[in-house]
């Protein structure tokens, strides 16, 4: 990282969910520093790789592969790709994933939901199998065309625009349609609304491929929950270290000169106590970093909640007093 004592934080949706907290230091850093938008990332996962200092020469990212390296579940050259549950329904005039979280898989449920689609896909040679109930994976001989974003990034919106539009989109489009029946019938989801747990009726597959070469990032330390970046972390050689909310250390100089990532609370199913933890976060974490700013133990704050947007906070821009408060609903960008 060229700027000595910089933090980079990477918080997706956090002022959505924090608007109904309590978060003045939060607010004080926003109204107080400079926002800058930026149109070249459409996700966090390419402007991680970019903060990394690393150049995505992939098709897609092979999310699946790096998590499943971080999780140490998952072999080098094998191909991978995430296989999360949805709900798929017919919106207006085209197909849309309508939800792709909150289904609150048991393990027991997930072995069951695995066994009955390695049963049904085993001519097709595809292993489906879990790090997380809640996190499902598919392992394949041959490398299939997928989509590239997550279900979660295009919930209500037409599939067709995301489906692959390679020779290979019709191998893909007979296996979507292949899950879609087997869901169907599965005794395991029928058992599931018999006893009023929500339906799945699909899986939307992405993040697929293999792990890319080793590389080096251009960042020492990187604290996060996520997987995703651990694997990255992983990969190329950084400090990773676990990240709770409940556990962040007040302490803020030792996070400098580190990028630290909250996984997207959006796709958790503990988003309301995610949110309620937002208050305690900004008393202890953000105060910190408003003193560690004063006191020029952090020369640069760095702030993301959304890919096109950054904050970047300085001691000189705590000092514009004359710059009023405003409410976190203000900072968020309109669609």
């Amino acid at each position: 990282m060229q700027n000595h004592q910089r933090l980079i934080v990477l918080a997706p949706d956090l002022i959505q969910l924090a608007q109904a907290s309590s978060c003045p230091n939060l607010s004080l850093l926003l109204s107080r520093g400079k926002s800058e938008l930026q149109s070249e990332f459409e996700d966090f996962p390419s402007l991680l790789l970019s903060l990394m200092g690393l150049t995505n020469t992939h098709q897609q990212i092979p999310t699946a592969a790096l998590e499943l390296l971080a999780s140490g579940s998952g072999e080098s050259e094998t191909w991978y790709c995430k296989a999360s549950p949805c709900v798929m329904m017919p919106n207006r005039e085209h197909l849309a994933i309508m939800q792709s979280r909150g289904f609150l898989f048991s393990e027991e449920e997930a072995h069951a939901f695995c066994d009955e689609l390695n049963h049904y896909f085993d001519d097709l040679q595809l292993t489906f199998f879990f790090t997380d109930p809640n996190q499902w994976y598919c392992r394949s001989n041959t490398p299939i065309a997928t989509p590239s974003v997550s279900p979660h990034q295009i919930l209500n919106e037409n599939i067709m625009p995301y489906m692959p539009q390679s020779s290979e989109k019709m191998q893909w489009r007979v296996i979507l349609n292949e899950v879609q029946m087997f869901l169907h019938h599965s005794v395991t989801n029928q058992k599931r609304v018999q006893e009023g747990k929500p339906e799945i009726n699909s899986l939307w597959f992405w993040g697929a491929g293999v792990l890319p070469s080793t590389y080096s990032v251009n960042i020492p330390k990187i604290y996060s929950d996520d997987l995703f970046v651990h694997g990255l972390a992983e990969l190329g050689g950084a400090q990773t270290k676990s990240l709770n909310l409940k556990q962040l250390s007040t302490k803020i100089e030792n996070y400098s000169d580190s990028l630290i990532y909250f996984s997207d609370p959006s796709q958790q199913a503990d988003e309301v106590n995610w949110a309620e933890d937002l208050s305690q976060l900004d008393a202890s974490f953000f105060a910190s970093i408003v003193n560690a700013i004063k006191q020029n133990t952090v020369k640069e704050l760095v702030l993301y909640f959304e890919p096109q947007r950054k904050f970047i906070i300085r001691k000189s821009d705590l000092k514009k007093f004359w710059k009023p408060k405003k409410q976190l609903k203000e900072f968020l960008l309109l669609p």
